[in-house]
């Protein structure tokens, strides 16, 4: 697992000066390989040997550069990826919205702006796409509202020493000894090198590191030039993971992710609830590392693995419109990828396992069983036990044409009857009155199960509804 360290130094002026000029030119020569190898197409060797004959640059200098183009490149194509994602998918809405007759004349009209705009957009995005890359060194923000110092300062003032494997210190350019806490720099240009002292991290991270410059693997170094004389200093390395250690026989923690708080539940082995918590979420990323921290601890302690849902909301996120405003700014606010980014690091970094599960209905299964609890840690106990291999009971309240369903088409026939019977059956305590409204929905005529109801428990469970739901993937 990749990880990355920051601390911030204030070095002497003189050895800062001279940093400042190393930097400039490292940076100037990064904008000049983007410019002639990814935006012109020019021979890459060529270039590699111009730029260092003409800026002084090693081997190793020169690497470092390529790697910030081609991040650059990188960026620049998800962007537009992200971008024609979205568009495709505000297309399609706006399709099936258009086809719908009881639309208004003015809502049609504005939904047909609002489609050519979106046309025009995704076009010019498809012709960009097989285009020459673009990307603006230090920020559009800063250049667009004029600040051109701090722009500038921004661009030249940021470069990569890239490391590799197999070297002393994981780096030609860039040693740090992890003795002394020394970091000593070879800058380009003829420049004289630089050794910043008192460069230190946290145990953890030295601990690292150290490991890393035994090995020889690669270590790489960011420098960014801040405001008031100091040194932003980031150390990119492989970081060590302890083998798994949990097992999912034993129990589970179980995760139901919100925009604003984290529901958990602790589930035994055979399916039964033991604990529940709950954390909540400030804006800051600080709160969302402390909570998947505290979670991958307990997980840790107990032995056992975390069930999370596997989210992924950007598709929604793309057309907020046709949710409403109350579950648009939900939506808005939920930080999906940062909570399951962090939650993986949190427990790759403890040995624990993470079982992703099919997150459908799991809501709506709790609040028709009524488990007692609150609806989120209720929610939270049904991707538990989803995520051990046992499925949610058929509630007694709903009618034989649901359970003859169940049995015949397993839990996902379970899961879409659900939104077309249960809540009428739930009502009328499972018969169907004969004075419903016109055009309720009809079901299927079908018997009731009599082996899940001679059974109990999880027995019952998995002998009324088939298989539970497919785990999607493990993160190990």
């Amino acid at each position: 697992m990749i990880s990355t360290a920051v601390r911030v130094v204030r070095p002497p002026k003189e050895d800062l000066a001279v940093l400042d000029r190393g930097i400039s030119i490292l940076s100037r020569a990064t904008r000049m390989v983007f410019s002639r190898v990814y935006q012109r197409g020019e021979d890459a060797a060529r270039t590699k040997r111009e730029v260092c004959a003409t800026m002084g640059l090693l081997a190793r200098h020169y690497s470092g550069c390529r790697a910030d183009a081609i991040g650059a490149v990188r960026g620049w194509r998800e962007r537009l990826k992200e971008q024609r994602i979205h568009l495709r998918t505000r297309l399609a809405a706006l399709e099936a919205k258009r086809e719908k007759d009881w639309e208004k004349p003015e809502t049609r009209r504005r939904n047909a702006v609002a489609t050519r705009k979106a046309e025009t957009r995704l076009a010019s995005v498809e012709a960009e796409l097989v285009g020459a890359p673009r990307h603006c060194f230090g920020g559009r923000k800063l250049l667009r509202q004029g600040r051109l110092g701090q722009w500038r300062a921004r661009r030249d003032g940021n470069a990569l020493f890239a490391g590799e494997s197999g070297k002393k210190y994981g780096n030609e350019v860039a040693r740090w000894d992890p003795e002394t806490g020394r970091l000593e720099v070879k800058l380009p240009g003829g420049l004289r090198p630089v050794v910043l002292d008192d460069v230190r991290f946290a145990p953890k991270v030295e601990q690292d590191l150290r490991a890393c410059i035994e090995a020889r693997t690669p270590v790489s170094w960011r420098m960014k030039l801040l405001p008031r004389g100091k040194v932003e200093l980031c150390v990119t390395y492989e970081e060590w993971e302890p083998a798994v250690c949990t097992d999912a026989a034993n129990a589970a923690l179980a995760l139901d992710l919100n925009a604003d708080h984290i529901a958990a539940t602790f589930v035994s082995g055979d399916g039964r609830l033991q604990e529940t918590r709950r954390w909540d979420l400030r804006p800051s990323n600080d709160s969302v590392q402390n909570a998947m921290r505290d979670f991958a601890l307990f997980a840790a302690a107990k032995g056992v693995p975390v069930i999370a849902e596997d989210l992924d909301f950007r598709k929604k996120k793309a057309w907020l419109r046709q949710y409403g405003k109350k579950f648009g700014t939900v939506l808005s606010l939920f930080r999906t990828k940062r909570l399951l980014t962090a939650l993986e690091r949190q427990c790759r970094r403890r040995g624990v396992e993470v079982i992703y599960v099919d997150p459908s209905f799991t809501t709506k299964l709790a609040n028709v069983n009524r488990y007692r609890i609150g609806i989120h840690h209720a929610a939270a106990f049904v991707i538990g036990r989803r995520g051990l291999g046992f499925a949610e009971r058929v509630p007694k309240t709903a009618s034989p044409p649901v359970r003859a369903e169940v049995k015949r088409r397993g839990t996902r026939g379970w899961e879409s009857m659900l939104v077309q019977w249960l809540p009428f059956a739930w009502r009328t305590g499972g018969r169907r009155e004969a004075n419903k409204k016109p055009g309720a929905r009809e079901g299927p005529a079908g018997k009731s199960s009599s082996r899940s109801d001679g059974l109990r428990g999880a027995a019952a469970s998995r002998a009324a509804v088939g298989p539970a739901a497919a785990v999607i993937h493990t993160v190990a």
